[in-house]
């Protein structure tokens, strides 16, 4: 650093000298900690790769789960398996990979055709009646015709199965049960259960969203939050006891310690609303549900506002005052409106797209009501809390975001101002 620099930082205040100590703590060395990471994943062995890749990937059993399983017998047949490949017996790891793919193809048989019979059921009647007649014909390659002509043109009804299914496909292909080695095993036998559940029965790494559209069941409030924020297992946890108010409860704390960590973060959009966020707080906490909401709401377009100037930073959303860019027909167009920046503009890039459907055809109208005045979820709903809940969700999500948009200008800005060798330099303290 030269002397030029040095008197730029003797010239700042005590408060400014606080604001570049507060982005040390908060972005610096998170920004070295990532490099750090990213260094220590890419010196591991690829043995060591492929096995942590299945640590993330293999879900994790609850006890209700586990009381199944046990009175399964092929379940149990599977586990004693596996624990003679624990204890040396290497070459039966291949009878317990010829069970997963068998059963793995019944899986996907199975659930394809739960799909096929949810696309006939939502073809319109003249389509569905056309179909039946193929049905009882069994002229299945004409039918599978029929059915795709439809959805390619109608394709909305089942872009959520078509996503979810292969998200199950995606899961399944990272499997890889030829790593279990008895050494392995030996190490890591709590991971037994874990693989036996797997495959007795790989319909587990289904997420639950599609086993929710295929049985009717309805949409979980939030849904796009959950599935961003727990595993696989957890979220299966979860739907199980979604009517406990407790459940509730529990998932309101754990967004409440998210946004009162992120709420201190260094960063000029969440720096001035930090006391208006922990008056929303006071106010949840005294059971002031109607002014919470009021708060929430005008908190949750300020942040997307600002969320959207940070965007700008990177790609073109505003053209001028009033003016924004549409990114998806590459025309300008006038609007005072956040949906409209939301549902046009670059900044749906960077947001959940359930998120966004949430957002601008649920939760719009409801601002809108509860900004003028009105109350929307009244003392005797039954589902007051759970409504404010909801807005709660947003606001950790809208905050969380805010946060991983100004770190990649940043992080961006870092890269390009330090050379490899001196993040290496700087790496070398964390390695200790």
């Amino acid at each position: 650093m030269n002397n030029s620099k040095f008197e730029t930082l003797n010239e700042l205040s005590l408060e400014q000298m606080s604001v570049l100590e507060s982005h040390f703590n908060w972005f610096i060395c998170k920004w070295l900690d990532e490099k750090h990471k990213k260094n220590l994943v890419e010196n591991l062995p690829e043995e060591d790769r492929d096995f942590l890749t299945q640590v993330l990937f293999l879900p994790r059993i609850t006890e209700k789960r586990l009381v199944y399983l046990s009175e399964k017998k092929e379940f149990n047949e599977i586990k004693n398996t596996l624990i003679e490949v624990k204890n040396g017996n290497a070459s039966r790891i291949n009878d317990v990979i010829k069970i997963y793919e068998s059963n793995l193809q019944s899986a996907k048989h199975s659930y394809e055709e739960k799909i096929q019979e949810y696309k006939l059921k939502k073809l319109p009647k003249s389509k569905r009646t056309q179909a039946d007649n193929l049905l009882k014909k069994s002229l299945k390659d004409k039918l599978k015709v029929l059915i795709d002509d439809y959805y390619s043109k109608h394709s909305d009804i089942i872009e959520d199965i078509d996503k979810y299914y292969k998200i199950f496909l995606d899961h399944t292909s990272i499997i890889n049960l030829k790593i279990f080695s008895p050494e392995v095993l030996s190490l890591n036998e709590q991971m037994i259960v874990q693989i036996a559940n797997v495959v007795y029965d790989p319909s587990y790494l289904v997420i639950p969203e599609l086993d929710m559209i295929l049985d009717g069941r309805e949409e979980i409030t939030s849904q796009w939050y959950f599935s961003r924020k727990m595993s696989i297992s957890d979220y299966k946890e979860f739907c199980e006891k979604i009517d406990s108010e407790d459940t509730w409860k529990k998932q309101y704390l754990c967004a409440k310690k998210s946004i009162e960590k992120n709420m201190e973060a260094p960063i000029p959009p969440i720096m001035e609303r930090k006391e208006i966020i922990r008056e929303l707080l006071g106010n949840i906490s005294d059971n002031r549900l109607n002014s919470a909401m009021i708060v929430l709401f005008s908190l949750i377009e300020g942040l997307l506002w600002a969320f959207s100037y940070e965007v700008n930073q990177i790609e073109k959303v505003y053209v001028e005052q009033g003016v924004i860019h549409d990114h998806i027909n590459n025309c300008d167009f006038e609007s005072t409106r956040i949906r409209d920046v939301l549902q046009r503009s670059a900044v749906r890039e960077y947001l959940d797209d359930d998120f966004l459907h949430e957002f601008c055809n649920e939760l719009y109208e409801e601002r809108n009501l509860v900004l003028h005045g009105n109350i929307i979820c009244f003392d005797n709903c039954e589902s007051n809390f759970v409504c404010l809940i909801q807005k709660i969700f947003v606001l950790d999500y809208i905050l969380n975001s805010v946060i991983e948009v100004y770190e990649k200008i940043l992080f961006k800005i870092l890269d390009e101002n330090f050379t490899e060798d001196r993040i290496q330099e700087l790496l070398k303290p964390l390695e200790k």
